[in-house]
């Protein structure tokens, strides 16, 4: 059963993406996944899923992502996010 206010990967694609062709909606859900991998982005049960585990994230999180994916698409470097993403966590 979902948490209220948390939201999925594909959920969470959509809405950072939203008028988005299916292609662009997979990659974006892709770079949610990596980000997550990374450490980037926290789900609120803090592990990582795996097949048929659908992770769910936090309203603030759906707000880092945003933050995140949109400097990314800059081409900032892995270690740029990772300040901006431990910054964005020590500010909310």
């Amino acid at each position: 059963m979902a948490q209220p206010d948390t939201y999925t990967v594909a959920e969470i694609a959509e809405r950072l993406k939203p008028d988005a062709a299916d292609r662009e909606q997979y990659r974006v859900l892709r770079w949610i996944q990596n980000s997550t991998t990374a450490g980037l982005l926290r789900p609120v049960d803090g592990r990582h899923g795996g097949r048929g585990v659908h992770r769910r994230y936090a309203d603030n999180e759906v707000y880092k992502a945003a933050v995140l994916l949109a400097l990314a698409e800059l081409q900032l470097s892995g270690g740029q996010l990772e300040m901006v993403a431990d910054w964005i966590d020590d500010v909310s």
